[in-house]
C-alpha cells in the first residue's frame, strides 16, 4: 500500500485521534498483490472479502506475516490471521496486526542529548465474515478495534469495514476485481478517513491455478490526498509462484515516488511461505516480509 511522505506525518502523531495509523500503510501481509485482492495471507486484513477468493480448497487457513525495514526509523510488523469456512459460501476469519517504530529519538532544546526513544506503534483486532451470494460474487465485512501510542499519548476508537469481490469471469481467463474500505471510523470521516482500495487482475497465460500468468492493477486514494497506483505480473508454476510490480505514489505536496515491488512464493503440502522486499523512503530503507500459511482440514 501506499507509504509516500510518512515522515511527516509521525512528527505530527500527537494531534492525531488514534496514534499510529500511517504505519497501516505499509503492505503488511500483502506479498506484492493488489491489497484489494490479496491473498497470500488469511484474514482479509485489506478487503473483507477475499477470504472467500477462489475455490475452497480446506475449511480453514492460518498465517503469520513479519514485517521490518532495517533502515535509521526501525520499523516493524506482525500480523497472526485465521479464516474458517462455516459453510462453503461462508467465511469467518479473525486478525491481529501491529505496527511500530523504534527508531524515533526524543529531542530536546536543551544539552542532554540521550532521552531515549519515543514510543510509536498501533495495533488493530479485527472479526470478520464473508458471503457469496452468488457464483461470482463476494461480499464481507469486518469490526475492527484500533489503539494507538505516540509517546504518552494512548488512544483507540472502533471501526468498520466493507469489501466486494468478483472472481471466475471470462471463463478461462479468470479475471477478478476487488473493491473494500480500509479503517473506516464511521461518524468520524474528518478524523479517521478510511483508505478506498479498488484492484483487478486476470489469466493472459495458462488455463488452472497451477499454471499461468497473471497481469493486474490496483489504485488507492487515502488520507491527506495519497494516492497509489500500481501495476504487476504474477507467475505460477504448480508449487512456485513469483510477482514483480511497480508503483507510484504520490502526495499533495510530495513528489511522486517509484517503488518496485517483488514477492516469491512457495507451497509444499499445506503449508505455503511468501518472501518479498519493497522499496520505501529513504529514512526507512527497503521493506522486507516473511509469510507462512498453513490449510487446516
Amino acid at each position: 500500500m501506499g507509504i509516500a511522505a510518512v515522515l511527516a506525518p509521525i512528527a505530527r502523531a500527537g494531534a492525531q485521534p488514534v496514534p499510529g495509523r500511517d504505519l497501516l500503510d505499509f503492505p503488511l501481509g500483502a506479498m506484492a498483490e493488489a491489497p484489494a485482492l490479496a491473498g497470500q495471507t488469511a484474514g482479509g486484513l485489506y478487503n473483507p472479502a477475499a477470504p472467500l477468493l477462489g475455490a475452497p480448497s480446506a475449511r480453514g487457513r492460518a498465517s503469520v506475516a513479519l514485517l521490518n525495514a532495517p533502515g535509521d526509523r526501525g520499523l516493524s510488523g506482525e500480523l497472526v490471521a485465521l479464516d474458517w469456512r462455516v459453510r462453503r459460501r461462508t467465511a469467518l476469519s479473525l486478525t491481529a496486526a501491529r505496527a511500530g517504530i523504534g527508531g524515533i529519538d526524543r529531542t530536546s532544546t536543551g544539552p542532554q542529548t540521550e532521552l531515549g526513544s519515543v514510543v510509536y506503534d498501533t495495533f488493530v483486532l479485527s472479526v470478520g465474515g464473508a458471503h457469496r451470494p452468488l457464483r461470482h460474487l463476494a461480499v464481507g465485512g469486518a469490526l475492527r478495534y484500533r489503539t494507538g501510542r505516540s509517546d504518552t499519548t494512548t488512544a483507540s476508537l472502533w471501526g468498520t469495514d466493507v469489501g466486494v469481490v468478483v472472481d471466475g469471469l471470462l471463463g478461462r481467463r479468470d479475471v477478478r476485481a476487488g473493491v473494500s474500505s480500509f479503517l473506516w471510523g464511521p461518524g468520524r470521516r474528518s478524523e479517521e478517513r478510511p483508505a478506498l482500495l479498488a484492484g483487478a487482475d486476470g489469466r493472459v497465460w495458462g488455463a488452472t491455478r497451477s499454471r499461468e500468468v497473471r497481469v493486474g492493477g490496483s489504485f488507492l486514494t487515502s488520507r491527506r490526498g495519497e494516492r497509489e497506483s500500481y501495476g504487476f505480473a504474477a507467475g505460477r508454476l504448480r508449487t512456485v509462484e513469483g510477482r514483480v510490480g511497480v508503483a507510484r505514489a504520490a502526495r499533495f505536496d510530495s513528489p511522486v515516488q517509484t517503488r518496485l515491488r517483488l514477492g516469491f512464493g512457495l507451497e509444499y503440502a499445506r503449508f505455503q511461505v511468501g518472501i518479498a522486499r519493497e522499496e520505501s523512503d529513504p529514512g526507512f530503507g527497503p521493506i522486507y516480509q516473511f509469510t507462512l500459511s498453513t490449510l487446516l482440514r
